[in-house]
Parts: structure tokens; sequence; C-alpha cells
């Protein structure tokens, strides 16, 4: 989290008129005014964070990922596409009803999962969730939510493959080791940074037996 927090990227969308425009990306801002919340142990980046104006949309990044600093997540600034414009004249010019009139569009917020890797270039839309241990591939963009252990690239972003079989990415779900204690995740690193899966399922179970889980 402190690579997050030690630089300020900045993504400036200026113009005269440019008051939706200001996306100043800094992240401890963000982070101090709750709209982002950033997980133990997360690195990278930071990536580049495009927020609005009149838009409160709320990003949370899990634990153990790995983002590229070229990435972009977009928070809000979604425009009305049934209206007749999609141009959010009461914002650019001042007037009243400024961010009530469905410019923006409300959105859900964002959610990235833990141990995600979000690749080079990568754009991540508004309101969108990453599940856990999903890979975000180079210049992929993500329009729609993204599966658990789901590895996406192209535009839009679809799924290419997933990284497990159903039955040990569910085992890994409720195993959840990211939210083990730091000392049971060093111990386990042998595991977890290889490439047996069950060895890894059978140390976890191994683990709440002892703790008097099993």
């Amino acid at each position: 989290m402190l690579n997050f927090l030690r630089f300020v990227k900045y993504a400036l969308l200026r113009g005269r008129d440019a008051v939706i425009g200001k996306n100043i990306a800094n992240l401890n801002r963000l982070v101090k005014a709750g709209r982002v919340t950033v997980g133990e142990h997360t690195y990278g980046g930071p990536p580049m964070i495009k927020v609005f104006d009149h838009d409160n949309t709320k990003l949370t990044i899990g634990k153990y990922c790995s983002i590229s600093g070229d990435a972009l997540i977009l928070l809000g600034g979604r425009h009305a596409t049934d209206a007749l414009t999609t141009y959010p004249h009461r914002i650019l010019w001042k007037m009243e009803g400024a961010g009530k009139d469905g410019f923006p569009m409300p959105s859900e917020d964002s959610s990235i999962g833990s141990d995600v890797w979000l690749c080079d270039n990568a754009i991540v839309l508004t309101g969108i969730r990453i599940g856990h241990g999903a890979i975000i591939g180079a210049g992929a963009v993500v329009t729609k939510d993204v599966p658990d252990y789901a590895i996406v690239g192209g535009n839009p972003a679809k799924v290419i493959s997933y990284r497990f079989p159903e039955e040990q990415r569910k085992a890994l779900l409720d195993i959840a080791w990211w939210d083990w204690p730091d000392e049971d995740v060093r111990e386990a690193v042998p595991l977890i940074a290889g490439k047996d899966v069950d060895a890894f399922i059978a140390h976890a179970a191994e683990r709440d037996r002892r703790l008097g889980r099993g």
C-alpha cells in the first residue's frame, strides 16, 4: 500500500470550461476522502484514476494485488445515453441542478479483489467488479464484471480462460489465503508460489485442523 500512497499521478482533462475534467487522481487524497481503499501488500503503480465532479463512486482494491502504473481506472463520469444529449450542460455552465439531472449517471462502486494482476495499459470502466485471482491482460478494456480467477483480454475484455478448474477455484475462494496472518502466508509461500494447487489446498486443510476448524 505504501507504494500506492508515495506517488501522485495526474490525469488532466482540461479546457476552458472543463469543470468535470479536473480528474486529479491523487491517490492519497482519495484514500483520505474514503473514495479508495487499498488492501495490505498490494503493490505497483499507482494506477491512473480518473475522478469526476458531482460523483462519489468508490473503489476498493484487495490484498496482494499487482497493479501496473500504466493502468487506468475510471470512477464515475458516466454520460446519460437515453437523454437527448450526452453533454453535461448544467455542470459545465454552472447551472442549477448540476449533478442532479442524470449527468453524471450513477454507477455502482468499483471493486478489485485480492491477488489480482492488472497489466500494463489496462482500462477498467466505472462500476466494475473484478474477482479474486483474476488477470487483466495488457491493453484490456474491462466493460463488465470479471469472474474470480479468470484471465481476460481484448477490447471489450472477454474471458480467455480460467487459471484453474472450477473445483480448485471454489476451494481457493473458500480458503482465501490473502486473509491469513502474515506469518501463515510466509510459511505457505513455497506452495503459494508453486504450481501444485492441490498440495496447497491440502496444506490449508491441515492448517484448519490445527486451528480446530476441520
